[in-house]
């Protein structure tokens, strides 16, 4: 539809309540998978986590395995309970649980990607789920032979993951490496 460009012109515009009244408009009419998405992604750069998690619930009942609505919604409620946690809400920890619940549904349809991997590093460390932490290590240097260490987003990923483990020589290792792709434009 023309029409849902409409929206994507009025956050251009920094005009968040009038590009939130046309989601509201269209899929009202036209529900669809891609625009509760967009909407979500809207409502996530307002802060609106309630919001954006509402959107990506109903994209995902529209399609349960959508990568980029699991990723968001697991993102959603991971910086929903960040703010929490920065305000002292012991509610944190339930939306910590929620987004580690949704980011292991992704790794289940994608087992190698760097990014879920991390993400769930992060959590189950806040959590302190230390033998999930290892085996999640683990799982990234599996990744070390695939073409996702032909990158320097994975290096520092696996520095990042390093740093968290408590493993400073490994993470300086990768940092060089990261280092190095990135100066060889990988």
């Amino acid at each position: 539809f023309a029409s849902q460009a409409i929206p994507d012109i009025y956050t251009r515009m920094e005009r968040t309540e009038k590009a939130k009244q046309e989601y509201e408009r269209i899929l009202a009419d036209h529900p669809s998978k891609e625009m509760y998405i967009s909407y979500g992604t809207l409502m996530m750069k307002s802060n609106d986590y309630a919001g954006a998690i509402t959107q990506y619930q109903k994209a995902l009942a529209l399609s349960p395995n959508d990568e980029s609505a699991l990723y968001n919604i697991a993102a959603a409620y991971k910086n929903e309970a960040a703010a929490d946690q920065k305000d002292k809400k012991p509610a944190y920890k339930d939306e910590l649980e929620q987004s580690t619940n949704y980011f292991e549904k992704l790794r289940a349809i994608n087992r190698a990607d760097p990014s879920t991997l991390m993400n769930l590093v992060e959590n189950y460390d806040i959590l302190q789920q230390k033998d999930k932490v290892i085996s999640l290590v683990a799982d990234l240097e599996s990744l070390k032979t695939t073409d996702a260490a032909k990158t320097h987003e994975y290096w520092d990923l696996l520095g990042r993951v390093y740093a968290r483990a408590n493993r400073p020589a490994d993470s300086q290792a990768a940092y060089k490496q990261s280092d190095e792709l990135k100066q060889s434009g990988h």
